[in-house]
């Protein structure tokens, strides 16, 4: 019996000469849950392991595109997620000031 499962795999928008870099998803995790078991992105550098959350790795492509103008959709399309969840980075990370 397996008490943890892990799965790596290439980020999306990875490319072969970047070298080690995935995301790190926990398919089982028994005996540790919450924030422990949530999934990451790693990639190796000079200095060692840099270690990024993918929902700050998600939220930095969202902008990134749309930083590009490309419109919630089309970024939709390009992150293999769904408008809704782009509308909602957006929004977080772009609060609608005064009016």
């Amino acid at each position: 019996m397996l008490d943890t499962v892990v799965v790596l795999r290439h980020p999306q928008d990875y490319h072969a000469n970047e070298g080690a870099r995935f995301e790190v998803h926990f398919e089982k995790s028994r005996g540790f849950s919450g924030p422990d078991a949530d999934s990451f992105e790693a990639k190796l550098t000079a200095q060692g392991w840099a270690v990024k959350g993918l929902s700050d790795v998600r939220e930095a492509n969202v902008l990134k595109l749309s930083d590009e103008g490309l419109k919630q959709r089309e970024i939709a399309k390009e992150l293999g997620m769904s408008a809704a969840t782009v509308n909602r980075i957006l929004k977080r990370a772009r609060p609608a000031g005064p009016e």
